[in-house]
């Protein structure tokens, strides 16, 4: 499993809302960042470390954000994002 803080750059990709393109295209999330339309999504590619704060930004940014890659950190956002859901349950 992907830790936050992680100590090396990770390749990360994401399908973002379009919405989003100029605020990443003024202040990109990392190095080597590259946004791009494939089959009528927007991508977004970046090497960038994982830390608590990026997680927090995914998550903030909720619906308008998808982790594709890699599957460990999308996997750790789901899970992320689960425990939220379970917290707002009504009982």
């Amino acid at each position: 499993m992907i830790k936050y803080k992680s100590q090396e750059l990770v390749f990360v990709r994401l399908c973002v809302d379009e919405r989003l393109v100029p605020q990443l295209t003024e202040i990109p999330l990392g190095f080597r960042q590259k946004i791009s339309k494939v089959k009528g999504e927007t991508i977004v590619d970046v090497d960038m470390y994982l830390t608590v704060d990026f997680v927090q930004w995914i998550q903030g940014m909720g619906s308008s954000v998808e982790v594709i890659h890699p599957p460990e950190f999308r996997e750790l956002i789901r899970q992320e994002l689960e425990q939220t859901i379970h917290q707002y349950r009504l009982v």
